[in-house]
């Protein structure tokens, strides 16, 4: 394969590839080989991006769109799969919680029916210390705001000037 459009099955590429074009060197020339490199933000190249690719392969628009918003589809999954996770745990946690505030009450009965009514105490003690824990984790949690984060504006990147565009 000599030139790049044998490369790519001979079809209709940007003139810059193209012999006697400028920034084109014949196959094999041993020198200073320079590189571009464009980076956008977003889903989508800029349209004139956009252009250049469907002369090199049609379609490619509609692809690059399936694949955003497959992306996107899956990003939406992946949202409400850590939701229903995090509500089961939280759910499992409830459940757990309730389990020993129960036990602790029946060995609370248990003792005092003993005639142990230090022993019961302690037993008491899990569930009302728990709830006065989680009681003033609340209230600290309402009184002191969350800080906001610092909103700094990403610094623009310094591209030089193009040789062919004057100064």
């Amino acid at each position: 394969m000599d030139t790049v459009a044998e490369a790519i099955g001979n079809k209709q590429v940007p003139q810059a590839v193209f012999p006697g074009t400028p920034g084109y060197l014949p196959p094999n020339t041993p020198g200073l080989v320079q590189f571009q490199q464009t980076v956008w933000q977003g889903q989508f190249p800029p349209p004139d991006a956009i252009e250049r690719y469907e002369v090199i392969l049609p379609g490619v628009f509609d692809r690059i769109v399936k694949m955003a918003e497959a992306q996107q589809q899956a990003q939406i999954v992946n949202g409400q799969n850590a939701l229903s996770f995090q509500r089961n745990d939280i759910r499992r946690a409830h459940i757990l919680a309730a389990a020993v505030t129960v036990a602790a009450m029946v060995g609370a009965v248990v003792c005092a029916w003993m005639k142990q009514p230090y022993v019961a105490a302690a037993f008491l003690a899990i569930p009302v210390m728990s709830v006065a824990r989680a009681l003033i984790e609340a209230s600290f949690k309402r009184a002191t705001p969350a800080p906001s984060p610092a909103i700094v504006p990403s610094p623009q990147p310094q591209h030089p000037p193009h040789p062919s565009q004057p100064q």
